[in-house]
């Protein structure tokens, strides 16, 4: 996670380059292996950008976590939010109302986690025991491809972080929007 400003301003640079360079290089070879190695060139270059974007935003993350004064803001923004309701709208919302604990679980967790002014570390600490949970065992225990199950807990987490998103920007909420 703990990459140089440098080198991520030089990898930003590069990688709209990587495409171009593949394109003119693999121009000679047959179509069908020039389509295919097109294509991993541009899946890693995608990957290369997220990879690039998460760093930043960790950056943003560790700072915010160094800070007591900004934790001490997303804790009381947290508190004023609705997790209650937040929690029914998606769980009804995807049919699946056994989800609603689960996200209580979770919201519980985090909040502890501020109250407890947890660094980067141990909120990614929890980040993993949260994918090992509802991910990796949940796979396990249904015998069913931990792609599924990902994807469908991407979809609840993406859901409720958007409507947590929405309520914290209407209330204008004193830590929202800080770095």
């Amino acid at each position: 996670m703990q990459t140089s400003p440098t080198l991520l301003t030089m990898l930003e640079k590069l990688v709209p380059l990587i495409d171009d360079w593949f394109y003119t290089m693999l121009a000679s070879l047959p179509a069908n292996l020039c389509t295919i190695k097109r294509n991993l060139a541009h899946h890693f270059c995608r990957v290369l950008r997220r990879l690039i974007s998460l760093n930043k935003i960790w950056d943003s993350l560790v700072g915010l976590l160094q800070n007591a004064d900004s934790i001490s803001k997303m804790l009381s923004d947290w508190r004023r939010t609705n997790v209650e309701e937040i929690c029914s709208e998606v769980a009804f919302g995807i049919k699946r109302p056994e989800s609603r604990h689960v996200m209580l679980t979770l919201f519980k967790e985090f909040e502890y986690l501020l109250e407890r002014q947890a660094g980067p570390d141990k909120l990614m600490q929890w980040f993993e025991t949260v994918v090992e949970r509802y991910v990796t065992a949940a796979a396990r225990k249904r015998g069913c491809p931990v792609r599924q199950i990902a994807r469908h807990f991407l979809l609840i987490w993406v859901t409720v972080g958007t409507r947590v998103l929405r309520d914290l920007t209407l209330a204008s909420t004193l830590s929202f929007g800080e770095s």
